[in-house]
């Protein structure tokens, strides 16, 4: 809002700016000023003379410039501003700076600050003004609250140019809330009163700063002012703000709160609750109802301050002022007001500076003797304040029930209480007993004690009280009324000589009346007659022109007697000079004075209707009578004339037949029809209108409208079958009165119809027979049944599409995948055979290709199966910093082998654990660094990692190609790539991206791209995350000497939550040393040990070594050394290095087979799989009977003994699902284990295999290592394999632990780690559920707990491992010991320890 005046400022900036001699000039500015008032920052008075409190800084600018100033008044807002930016001003003052003004003006420094205001209706609660968007707004045209407000989501707001405007609208409540400035709106409402608003500035409501405003090209004389305005004194600033209005000062005040409220709030959270309390009793100034609640002055005064704020005030009772003391040393309350501040020991209070005052007055018996004087307690003793010579007692009480009687009593002569508490008793107890006694007098300032617990809230508090004006006062002292009291002499002296004033003035009055009467009564009798008649005939005139109608009245010889005021405003002209006679010389008088006398000589009245044009150049229609009337002796004494305008009338009914027309044409035309029907509770009806197209369709004639009779029907040609559905429809609607909605068929003009019939009810009262009167419209619905038929039917046609796709992915998923699991088959058991050197490079090319078209068959049919949208995601505790990890290690090898260099940036290491979608997140992040490493021939790969409290946000970069802004439009599109060059040359479907972006959007994450052409790509990914946690260090104690510059590892150590103090190098041997345990650079250890130091650190004695390398360096032999590698810093690795600081290093031990002991009887009806099982199953030593479909299953079941049935899901004739459901109906193959296997992978498919009744299922292709895990779970090995129980308390695990081992068993550092990652999750789980039924002794839930470690055990070919598992089940089988299952979880938890610091 701009509150401004012309700044003069302005005025020395261009004395300065464009002086050309040495000699200064007079130059004139033109500054720009609104016309209308806005104090108090400018009014103008009735000379044109501008005064406020911006007038006072322009005219101090204007004498330090030594400059002229011209103003230049606008209309509005809006055309100041069009005006300064058109240069036809120089500047304007008072003006904020918002965004959009800085576009095209220039601001000074701010020399002033304004907090906002809103004014609205009292009904409308503070806390609802802040939902901006709610309400409907009106500010002023072109002042930044209008701006404010749009910024601020408001959606409703209208612009007024002037603020008189914008009040009426809110206060008629057009508009619910107008935006101001608060000191102006408060000024503009003290005369708005009546109209039951108020005017809020709320806390969250932010002040402005006040500018002057330049035009653009002003810069040296917006410079020059900033220099004027810091010239200015603080002590003239002062001066001008005195003199302003209360309002204005108090919203400086309260700007000054807010500053200070929002600093103490942001700097802590704080309880603005505060207590405070005050003597009962003292009304109007404080008591409590019988409820306890407060009231008075007090009490309204802190709500009103409450209203302001963020704080709230709680009332806390005290009986007297020791209790109020007691109370308030004890911080059982932290505000009180009082008149003795020092009263109480400063140490524990602050008072605040006093901004208000009571008149204390005196009260008494008689005006004599005063020398003992009354007074509470809780006010201060008056000794102090009573000027006089005389020698005065005061006596303090604790009530003012005891200060009255003791006066009552004469124990004392008077007592001094505030004016309100005196005139309230006196008025209320002591009517006529007591009086006020001028005698003293004075005024008692109050002041307001805060605790000292409570002192960062004294500034805030002292600028609290400064907002409240005169205003508030009064309207708080009216909510409570104002008493009268007596002051003055004794009451009897004053009512006796009252007495007899009175009767002295009563026999006076008597004798003058007597005497005036007696000469005024014979004037009274002579004027008596003459007002009775003109008081008639006054009255005759005054009904006369009270008429509506035009009146005249003439005697027999057509003369004057009298008009109406409406007959002479419209024909007085039509009379000649002296208004006696008709003018007989005008055309339409003749024929009038002819009528008149054909009615006098005929005694007819006469009729008609004429068009007039009066002698305003109104054409009238009239309708006019003239009536003969007959004098006192019976004869024609003349004739009145009556003329009735209905001008307006036929006007009216000209335009209702036009409307009636109209209306009949619209309804008439409009698809379908309008009605209104009747319904009677008979069952009877009747249309009482209908349009020609509801007629039409419905066959009702013009005979059938208002005639009843038509029967639970309202149409003559509705289908049979649908007349019954419609009498109850209109039985049910008519009862609860509610509208009824009806589709139904009319056989008319040889087709069936399909009709809609809508209508509201409305009550009919017109006769007993009460109905039901519908109001509505009737449609032709033929064509939309139509169509609904056809959307049914290609709705349905869709659904068997989407069936046949389905089916079609579930086939074809089968069918490649079936022979892809033969070849997979058959390469892993050629890789375990012998082979010479160019037959196993030869079987990895093979194993390669299949590889690469699994994961080309595996995207295709992937992509399909989601293409519809229908992607399910399944949230997972995990431990997602290791699979992030994980997955990048990956790539960075890949990244590596084509000679990239792989950059990783970990934001922070805090949290390790979220719940995602980890399936979904890896397949996206594998894509996207496939993706990277596959396009990127030179350069580098980089990894940004952000994961927070609430999110992942990764971003992947590469020094690729790069792909054309036509290229990255089609990024996401399935099935295209860049350019078929690269299609070519690299492979692959173009399927990747299409799939990472439905599964992050699947998971409600983003992922966008960037590229430039030439330079490289950027793809940012961010996945939402849930239950983020951290990962509790296991040697959280230790606290480690740190000698590194690699700023990464310093922030993950100090995210981490690693103890640790920085070392300054250099560093000697001894310093070294005496560090425990010590990360250090590898830079340094060379040139603290030498080029070798792997083989000399080895004398150091430290107990932990931890060396920061750039390269995968080996570790050193014989000392508790480690290498941590830092390019790229994965802090997984870091984490596991630092868990393990007192652990030693592990040593491979050569991998053995197992083999299993058993029969298993596999159903398969492929040739090539079936000889590729059998292979196998002689690979795992274990026996396996073959047959082709289900039905040969079931025979061959019946006649042998198998441990486990492995079937195909899909055979002819009986499948696996079928063969599952008939075997477990059978009460002895309930319990036979049943593990399916097929090339479907869905979900689908796997809730059918479970619902049918098997344990398990494998997908093709499979790993012979799947196959062992999942047959061991229900198969034993064979026990002469293992040793026996005994001898079991010496197994060593170390081998499992070793990455040597999984390499020797799965062949390739991928596999490895693909599998080592998978057997740790799955054995965390498992020992977690070990760990639950242990503690909660469930013997038989630990013992099959235990039996399912077997499978994820076995397959990892360590019999060691699998010796333990045996014995720790067999023995608890025998012994129920809990504690050798408690030694197998601690075994397999240092098992998955020591297999992270590898992965």
């Amino acid at each position: 809002m701009s509150k401004i005046t012309v700044f003069t400022l302005i005025v020395l900036s261009l004395l300065v700016s464009f002086s050309t001699s040495a000699q200064p000039t007079s130059v004139t500015l033109k500054a720009g000023i609104v016309s209308y008032n806005f104090f108090p920052y400018h009014t103008r008075d009735a000379d044109g003379q501008f005064s406020g409190v911006i007038v006072g800084y322009s005219n101090e600018i204007a004498r330090l410039a030594e400059a002229d100033l011209e103003y230049r008044v606008f209309d509005s807002l809006d055309e100041l501003l069009d005006a300064l930016k058109a240069g036809e001003i120089d500047f304007a003052v008072g003006l904020n700076k918002t965004a959009q003004r800085k576009k095209h003006f220039l601001f000074s420094t701010p020399f002033m600050e304004a907090p906002r205001g809103i004014v609205a209706n009292q009904s409308i609660a503070n806390d609802a003004l802040k939902n901006l968007a709610s309400l409907r707004w009106v500010c002023i045209t072109g002042s930044s609250h209008c701006e404010y407000l749009v910024e601020n989501g408001a959606l409703f707001i209208n612009r007024f140019i002037k603020p008189d405007d914008a009040f009426k609208k809110v206060a008629d409540g057009t508009f619910d809330a107008f935006m101001g400035d608060y000191s102006v709106l408060s000024h503009q409402l003290k005369n708005r009163s009546q109209e039951n608003l108020k005017v809020v500035s709320p806390i969250w409501l932010s002040s402005e700063t006040l500018h002057v405003m330049f035009n653009k090209n002003k810069t040296a004389l917006r410079n020059q002012v900033n220099s004027v305005l810091a010239a200015i004194s603080p002590t003239t600033k002062q001066l001008w703000e005195s003199s302003a209005s209360e309002e204005y000062l108090a919203a400086k005040a309260y700007s000054q709160f807010k500053r200070d409220f929002n600093r103490i709030d942001k700097k802590e959270e704080n309880n603005y609750l505060l207590t405070f309390s005050f003597v009962d009793g003292l009304y109007p100034i404080h008591a409590t109802s019988n409820v306890g609640e407060a009231s008075g002055y007090l009490n309204d005064t802190l709500e009103l301050l409450a209203q302001r704020s963020g704080f709230q005030f709680k009332y806390i009772p005290a009986a007297n002022s020791k209790e109020l003391e007691r109370l308030f040393l004890a911080n059982k309350i932290d505000l009180i007001p009082t008149m003795t501040p020092t009263k109480i020991d400063e140490g524990v209070l602050i008072a605040l500076p006093s901004h208000y005052s009571l008149e204390m007055v005196l009260i008494s018996k008689r005006a004599s003797n005063t020398k003992r004087i009354g007074y509470l307690e809780v006010f201060a003793d008056p000794k102090q304040k009573l000027l006089t010579n005389e020698l005065v007692e005061t006596v303090s009480f604790d009530s003012i029930k005891t200060l009255f009687f003791a006066l009552r009593n004469d124990n004392i002569d008077a007592v001094i209480l505030p004016q309100s508490i005196a005139a309230y008793q006196l008025n209320q107890f002591y009517i006529g007993e007591f009086y006020i006694n001028p005698k003293y007098r004075y005024t008692q300032p109050i002041y307001f004690l805060v605790n000292k617990h409570f002192s960062e809230f004294a500034t805030l508090l002292d600028s609290l009280f400064k907002t409240l004006t005169s205003n508030d006062f009064s309207h708080v002292v009216n909510r409570h009324g104002i008493f009268s009291i007596e002051r003055g002499y004794d009451r009897k002296t004053v009512n006796t000589t009252a007495i007899l004033i009175l009767i002295l003035i009563a026999v006076s009055v008597i004798y003058f009346i007597s005497w005036r009467l007696t000469i005024n009564r014979e004037i009274a009798k002579r004027k008596e007659a003459e007002e009775v008649a003109l008081s008639k005939l006054n009255f005759t005139q005054k009904l006369i022109d009270d008429l509506p109608t035009m009146v005249v009245i003439q005697d027999q010889h057509q003369k004057r007697i009298m008009w109406n005021r409406a007959y002479k405003e419209n024909f007085a002209h039509l009379w000649d000079e002296n208004n006696q006679y008709l003018r007989g010389d005008i055309k339409v008088v003749k024929k009038l004075i002819s009528q008149n006398e054909q009615s006098l000589s005929s005694g007819k009245v006469i009729n008609q209707h004429i068009n007039y044009i009066n002698k305003a150049g109104k054409e009238l229609e009239l309708l006019y009578t003239k009536k003969p009337y007959v004098g006192l002796d019976g004869e024609l004494a003349g004739i009145m004339t009556v003329l009735t305008d209905v001008t307006e009338h036929r006007h009216l009914q000209r335009e209702n037949q036009s409307v009636q027309q109209l209306l009949q044409t619209i309804t008439d035309t409009i698809p379908g029809g309008v009605f209104q029907y009747e319904y009677y509770d008979n069952g009877e009806g009747c249309y009482t209108y209908i349009s020609k197209g509801a007629q039409s369709l419905l066959g009702i004639t013009s005979r059938m409208i208002n005639q009843r009779g038509m029967t639970g029907c309202i149409s003559p040609y509705i289908v049979d079958e649908d007349r019954v559905h419609i009498a109850k429809s209109f039985k049910a609607a008519s009862k609860l009165n509610k509208m009824i909605d009806i589709e139904f068929r009319i056989n008319n003009l040889g087709q069936q119809i399909w009709c809609r019939f809508i209508a509201n009810a409305e009550i009919n009262k017109r006769d007993d027979r009460q109905g039901v009167r519908w109001n509505g419209i009737l449609l032709d619905i033929s064509l939309l049944k139509r169509q609904q038929a056809d959307l049914s039917k290609a709705t349905q046609l869709a659904h068997q599409a989407d069936l046949a796709k389905s089916r079609f992915i579930a086939t074809m998923s089968h069918e490649l995948r079936t022979p892809m699991s033969g070849v997979n088959g058959f390469i892993e058991l050629l890789k375990s055979s012998s082979l010479d050197e160019e037959q196993h490079f030869l079987v990895e090319h093979i194993d390669s290709s299949v590889t690469k078209l699994r994961t080309l068959v595996d995207d295709i049919l992937y992509f399909a199966n989601t293409s519809t949208g229908n992607i399910e995601v399944e949230l997972r505790e995990v431990d997602l910093e290791a699979h992030l990890c994980r997955v990048m290690r990956a790539h960075e090898y890949q990244a590596k082998q084509k000679g990239l260099e792989f950059n990783l940036i970990w934001r922070t290491a805090a949290y390790t654990l979220a719940s995602v979608d980890i399936s979904h997140l890896m397949q996206v992040l594998s894509n996207v660094l496939n993706n990277a490493v596959k396009f990127t021939e030179k350069g580098s790969i980089s990894c940004d990692v952000l994961f927070d409290k609430q999110s992942l946000k990764i971003e992947i970069s590469d020094t690729g190609k790069g792909m054309t802004a036509e290229q990255l439009a089609h990024t996401f599109t399935p099935f295209e790539q860049a350019d078929n060059s690269i299609q070519r040359r690299h492979g692959g479907t173009g399927l990747g991206l299409s799939l990472a972006k439905q599964l992050v959007e699947a998971m409600q994450g983003e992922i966008s791209l960037s590229s430039t052409y030439g330079k490289g790509t950027n793809v940012y990914i961010a996945v939402p995350l849930k239950n983020v946690s951290k990962q509790k260090l296991q040697a959280v104690s230790i606290n480690w000497a740190v000698c590194s510059q690699d700023h990464q590892l310093l922030n993950n150590l100090a995210s981490m939550g690693v103890k640790h103090h920085q070392l300054s190098w250099p560093i000697d041997k001894e310093a070294f040393s005496q560090a425990d345990n010590i990360l250090i650079d590898e830079s340094y250890i060379k040139s603290l040990w030498g080029a070798h130091w792997q083989q000399s650190i080895s004398a150091a004695n430290n107990n932990y070594i931890l060396v920061a390398s750039a390269k995968k360096a080996h570790r050193p032999a014989n000392c508790s050394c480690h290498i941590l590698p830092i390019e790229p810093l994965y802090p997984d690795t870091l984490r596991e290095l630092i868990n393990s600081v007192h652990t030693s290093a592990d040593e491979g031990i050569t991998a053995q087979n197992t083999q299993i002991h058993g029969q298993i009887l596999i159903a398969e009806d492929n040739k090539t799989n079936q000889l590729l099982l059998e292979k196998q199953c002689q690979k795992l030593g274990i026996k396996a009977v073959m047959v082709d479909d289900g039905i040969a299953a079931l025979r061959a079941l019946e006649t042998g003994h198998f441990d486990l049935l492995l079937t195909d899901c899909h055979m002819p004739d009986l499948d696996g699902f079928k063969l599952t459901e008939q075997l477990r109906s059978q009460e002895k193959f309930k319990r036979l284990p049943i593990i399916g296997f097929t090339a479907d992978d869905s979900k689908e498919c796997l809730n059918k295999a479970l619902k049918s009744g098997m344990n398990c299922v494998l997908f093709k292709p499979y790993k012979l290592n799947e196959l062992y895990n999942r047959l061991v779970e229900f198969i034993d090995l064979k026990t002469d394999d293992l040793p026996n129980g005994n001898e079991g308390s010496d197994i060593s695990l170390q081998g499992i632990k070793d990455k040597q081992h999984w390499l020797t068993i799965f062949g390739n550092e991928n596999d490895a780690k693909m599998l080592a990652d998978v057997f740790i999750s799955s054995l965390q789980s498992d020992l977690n559920t070990l760990q639950e039924h242990l503690e909660s002794q469930n013997s038989e839930k630990v013992s099959a707990a235990i039996h399912k470690l077997k499978g994820a055990i076995v397959m990892l070919q360590y019999p060691p491992l699998s010796e333990l598992i045996v014995t720790t089940e067999n023995t608890f089988n025998q012994q129920q010991d809990t504690l050798i299952v408690e030694k197998l979880i601690t075994e397999l938890s240092d098992v998955i320890d020591k297999i992270k610091l590898w992965l």
